[in-house]
């Protein structure tokens, strides 16, 4: 825009500047005539008022001044407390009192009859694994009693004081080390004396047993003190007893797992503000006892279908096969689904022989197993 020439008489070229009034000025501006009369001084009357009546001033919309309503007594609050309002769902789901499975006999018969296989499966491959164990069990005894007792002869010896006392004569500092002589001729006398006192008794009992236990007495002792010494002697890697049934990775999901999960599939972020994935509810078991689940809030801005968009990275990132990964969306909010892992691939478990091959007659109106 280029600035305003003024002619030879002193008018301005019309042309090439255009004063456009946006709003009247408010009676009594600083800036009213300020610029035609640099030394006026601006009027307070109010007969002084400039009146509108027509012209390029008149649809000038003033409506945003005026005040409707007054100004309020009280301090200004806030409208909630940030965290929001706890609406009354009529069709809230209630968890069940009795599972589905155990509403009927036939249900209650197969949740016993699966728990009693697998006691009988554990039974019988313990069962003709017991010599095994018997062995392992007075070779693993032995060696830890011989580790027992050299632990509390170091522990009488007070051996983790030899250091010290090294270190002392090394740096020709006989005051010190007469000071730590001292003090580990006395420690030794109080634990050898607690030492004594424990072979005394040890040696008392043996000979009770000699005495008067019979040979159930010997069987139950041995039940007790050879396990244990078997697990104090034997090495961490190396169990006695190996566990007769495989058992899933994830028997119970924590929330770090499924917080990696959801972040390395992009659905949000641990360090951003506002990006953090939430939980809704704790972390617990499928009504089947199959699997984990848990409620999940996705951060504002993230929905149901970005969730579903990116199953395969949440499963990578859960660490199971998409198979096993189940979302079911919450219909009051587009933010909150219920996440639930199944502890084995469902599409791995064989299918078996269908009840139909009896050949029995069928009722259509009667529950029958599904996928026939």
């Amino acid at each position: 825009m280029s600035n305003p020439t003024t002619n030879p008489t002193g008018a301005t070229d019309a042309a090439d500047a255009e004063v456009i009034p946006l709003r009247p000025a408010p009676f009594g501006s600083p800036d009213d005539d300020i610029t035609a009369h640099p030394t006026a001084t601006p009027s307070t009357d109010p007969a002084d008022a400039p009146v509108l009546t027509g012209g390029e001033g008149a649809d000038v919309d003033t409506s945003f001044e005026v005040q409707f309503d007054p100004e309020p007594d009280a301090e200004p609050e806030p409208v909630d407390d940030g965290i929001g309002y706890l609406l009354d769902d009529p069709e809230g789901d209630a968890y069940p009192v009795i599972p589905e499975n155990l509403r009927s006999l036939g249900g209650v018969g197969e949740a016993i009859g699966r728990h009693a296989r697998r006691l009988a499966h554990r039974a019988a491959f313990h069962g003709v694994r017991a010599p095994r164990y018997a062995l392992l069990a007075a070779v693993w005894g032995t060696v830890g009693l011989c580790r027992l007792i050299n632990r509390q002869l170091k522990w009488w010896w007070v051996s983790e004081q030899d250091y010290l006392r090294s270190l002392a004569i090394a740096q020709g500092d006989r005051r010190d080390w007469l000071t730590l002589h001292r003090e580990v001729k006395e420690t030794r006398r109080v634990r050898g004396i607690i030492l004594a006192g424990q072979a005394a008794g040890v040696l008392l009992g043996v000979l009770l047993l000699v005495k008067l236990a019979p040979w159930w007495g010997w069987v139950a002792v041995a039940a007790v003190v050879v396990p244990w010494l078997a697990h104090f002697g034997r090495p961490e890697d190396h169990p006695i007893i190996v566990p007769a049934m495989t058992v899933p990775r994830f028997r119970l999901l924590n929330h770090d797992v499924v917080l990696r999960g959801y972040y390395s599939a992009g659905l949000g972020h641990p360090d951003k503000p506002g990006q953090q994935v939430t939980f809704e509810t704790t972390m617990s078991r499928t009504k089947e006892g199959q699997g984990s689940q848990v409620k999940v809030v996705l951060p504002h801005g993230t929905g149901f279908d970005a969730v579903v968009k990116a199953k395969d990275d949440l499963a990578s990132g859960l660490d199971v096969a998409p198979s096993q990964v189940y979302l079911t969306h919450d219909p009051t909010s587009h933010r909150r689904h219920t996440l639930t892992v199944m502890d084995r691939d469902p599409l791995a478990v064989p299918a078996g022989k269908t009840p139909l091959l009896d050949c029995k007659p069928r009722n259509i109106w009667k529950p029958a197993p599904f996928g026939l």
